[in-house]
């Protein structure tokens, strides 16, 4: 098992965005997962950035969450903002955060999992 813990010094010593992408996608298709998003924590008065480094998720999804304003009810983005430690999307639905989800959230999880994205894996780095 590799040292999960240097993942940041890793990806930060890789010499271009695609190649971050394509460690993270090695790391993650071994526990079934094959979507990511990466990138900055964005600003709470800019919670759609144009900075963003790179993902893969659906295009539904990203029309979905500018075009329905999910930024300021993301609970992914609410965990980094208030967690210090890795957490899923199940995590927060079963309330093992110290997070209780807002009606608002729900609904944006609720969408991923319609998009047959139920899953996930947030690590504040």
């Amino acid at each position: 098992m590799e040292d999960l813990f240097s993942l940041p010094d890793t990806l930060e010593s890789l010499p271009t965005g695609q190649a971050v992408c394509a460690e993270v996608l090695r790391l993650l298709e071994p526990m079934g997962m094959s979507v990511y998003a990466i990138g900055a924590r964005p600003h709470p008065d800019d919670p759609y950035p144009t900075s963003f480094l790179d993902s893969n998720m659906p295009k539904a999804w990203a029309e979905a969450y500018f075009d329905r304003e999910f930024g300021p009810r993301d609970p992914m983005l609410r965990g980094l903002d208030e967690l210090d430690r890795p957490f899923t999307p199940t995590d927060r639905r079963g309330g093992r955060t110290s997070l209780v989800l807002r009606a608002e959230e729900v609904e944006v999880l609720d969408f991923c999992t319609e998009l047959g994205l139920p899953h996930g894996f947030v690590m504040p780095i």
